[in-house]
């Protein structure tokens, strides 16, 4: 897997909470579940010390309730969550979604 994986994946999450109407704890697990968790271990060694710590922060944010039920930790996670630390995890995915577009573009340059 490359960076570019992660761009497109990233860019379905980023495009996701940006045209959603739903909550932003609900836009926050959508982007995870449908575009964010699917960049795989692959493309995290491709990423800069920064941007991988950066992924395993977020990662760890939205899953750190345990699942309940029928619902999964992420929604689990985000059904607890303050608009205020949604907010921050969406700019934290979009900046990741930012810097690899910058680290592709640069490959692209070289």
């Amino acid at each position: 897997m490359s960076l570019d994986y992660a761009y497109e994946k990233l860019s379905v999450a980023v495009i996701s909470m940006a045209t959603s109407t739903d909550s932003l704890q609900k836009r926050l697990a959508n982007a995870y579940v449908y575009g964010f968790h699917t960049i795989g271990l692959d493309v995290k060694a491709d990423l800069t010390p920064n941007l991988r710590s950066l992924y395993h922060e977020i990662e760890k944010n939205l899953t750190k309730e345990p699942a309940r039920g029928d619902e999964g930790s992420i929604v689990a996670t985000t059904n607890v969550m303050r608009d205020e630390e949604a907010k921050k995890l969406i700019e934290q995915i979009v900046y990741l979604y930012e810097e690899i577009a910058q680290l592709i573009g640069r490959e692209s340059e070289e």
